[in-house]
């Protein structure tokens, strides 16, 4: 197989994310025999994304292909990607035609891409997902990209044109579980709206904004009732009622400012840096 990949100029990267179940030694062989294989042992736990980004830094190629070990993304693929790059497309992305989730899975999936494609300009591809093919000059400049708060996919889709989608089907998992936590999709979903989905954090803001102003303007009015005495039967609760969604509105518009602020920074970290201002 060796003599294949320096023959083909073909290189496999394996990200090995401190792996506990015994295939760091199974690689790490793979790798010592085998010319064309890159073993890269995490010496502390990368998020998934963070694990791309570094396999970005790793490789060396005219491309790279981004394939999950668990392979349920098939393999066969990589060559309808490669026969689209030869063909002059820099940006190759598979969508997956079906998934194989439970209803609240696909529930929650559903409501985060509708978030994410309201707050965007280009149209979200559902099922899009980290299988991929990029040129060099695409995932060069991902990689020289901050290795946090990544979400891969959005900055593909949002910064670059993607010039052919495959669709496929993806496999059922053969063995194992997968380790992608529920913590880990939500810190995923939240990189994906604070960073790209200005619409989320904005629209936080304005209806907090806009809760406060109404309090304030129904507070007024109560006021001006009270001045004709009139008579609500229960002394003192519509100006409860109105105190405490003055002060949700209030609340809500100073965690939508700390919100936007963060996400500035984000944006900063995660731009390329010849787009840095200085």
């Amino acid at each position: 197989a060796s003599d294949v990949y320096k023959r083909q100029g073909l290189e496999i990267i394996l990200n090995d994310n401190v792996s506990t179940d015994g295939s760091t030694q199974i690689l790490s062989d793979w790798a010592a025999e085998e010319e064309g294989v890159v073993h890269d042992f995490f010496e502390k736990r990368l998020s998934f994304q963070q694990s791309i980004i570094r396999g970005f830094r790793t490789a060396s190629g005219d491309c790279v292909v981004v394939l999950q070990g668990d392979l349920q993304d098939p393999w066969e693929v990589v060559g309808e990607f490669a026969k689209a790059w030869i063909s002059g497309s820099k940006v190759v992305v598979g969508v997956s035609t079906n998934r194989h989730s439970n209803a609240l899975q696909s529930t929650f999936r559903y409501i985060f891409y509708y978030i994410l494609q309201a707050g965007t300009s280009r149209k979200t591809l559902v099922g899009f997902q980290d299988f991929y093919l990029l040129d060099q000059s695409v995932y060069k400049a991902l990689a020289s990209r901050p290795n946090h708060f990544q979400f891969v996919r959005g900055a593909i889709a949002r910064d670059y044109v993607i010039d052919k989608v495959i669709p496929y089907k993806r496999s059922f998992r053969d063995s194992g579980k997968s380790k992608f936590r529920f913590a880990d999709k939500y810190d995923l979903a939240l990189d994906a709206l604070l960073i790209h989905n200005q619409a989320f954090t904005r629209g936080l803001s304005v209806s907090g904004v806009m809760v406060s102003v109404a309090s304030l303007f129904f507070l007024l009015f109560l006021g001006v009732l009270w001045l004709l005495r009139v008579d609500f039967g229960v002394s003192g609760w519509l100006s409860i009622v109105s105190l405490l969604f003055l002060v949700i509105g209030g609340f809500s518009f100073a965690i939508s400012l700390q919100l936007e602020y963060h996400r500035r920074i984000l944006i900063i970290l995660t731009e390329p840096s010849d787009c840095l201002l200085y």
